[in-house]
């Protein structure tokens, strides 16, 4: 059971923070709110080639290129899955109800050049409480921690697609949020008055297991994040 207090975060995964409110401030103060969350797309159901700007500045290190092909190719299939897609939280809603619009968007946007990492910093601002940054510390968070705790679950991620691998990541963290979901409010009441403070729970806990394994970067080789 998690202990709904700022002080202390237990996922059910096995990550114990001791001072999220204070992980959160030192986080964002590395990685500005205003920067790069606050930068929300003008219509959050289209992507367009200046997506990748903001994405690149969230670190992707992504073609210009690359971004103007895809764009070009594959736009309104993307918009048409992005539609399909719900402005609400991960935690509130059905993610089988949603699992073909998922699946398929990366499916689609994953490709040669456009990792899992790329891919997601480019489609979360799109729908921020629903899709998270699955950058390598989350991604191999997540893989490590359910090879140990489920087996079959990850034997799950081994044989999947990209779009139904990002699937499996975002159950396993929507599983994380349900359960410590009154901790992770009492957090947002401890940082009220910041700018990240309306961040999705979603964001907080992506932002908490980024911060505990590559505090300041410091953890990460280069090009690790891509």
């Amino acid at each position: 059971m998690n202990n709904a207090t700022p002080n202390e975060l237990r996922l059910r995964s096995g990550l114990h923070f001791a001072d999220p409110a204070g992980m959160l401030r030192a986080k964002f103060a590395q990685w500005p709110w205003s920067k790069y969350d606050g930068d929300v797309p003008a219509n959050p159901d289209a992507v367009t080639a200046a997506d990748v700007e903001r994405a690149n500045r969230l670190g992707a290190r992504l073609s210009y290129a690359v971004w103007n092909r895809l764009v070009s190719s594959k736009g309104h299939a993307i918009n048409a899955l992005l539609v399909q897609l719900p402005k609400a939280a991960l935690e509130d809603v059905d993610l089988d109800a949603i699992r073909g619009p998922l699946v398929g968007l990366f499916d689609l946007v994953i490709e040669k050049d456009i990792s899992i990492s790329r891919a997601t910093k480019i489609l979360y601002p799109f729908r921020p409480a629903l899709l998270a940054v699955l950058d390598s510390v989350v991604e191999y968070y997540y893989w490590y921690a359910t090879s140990i705790a489920d087996e079959a679950r990850f034997r799950r991620l081994q044989r999947a697609s990209w779009g139904e691998y990002a699937f499996e990541l975002l159950a396993l963290m929507r599983d994380d949020i349900v359960s410590a979901r009154s901790a992770l409010d009492a957090v947002r009441a401890a940082v009220a008055g910041e700018p990240f403070a309306n961040a999705s729970r979603l964001r907080i806990v992506e932002s908490l297991i980024w911060w505990y394994y590559a505090r300041e970067g410091s953890a990460l080789p280069p090009g690790a994040d891509e």
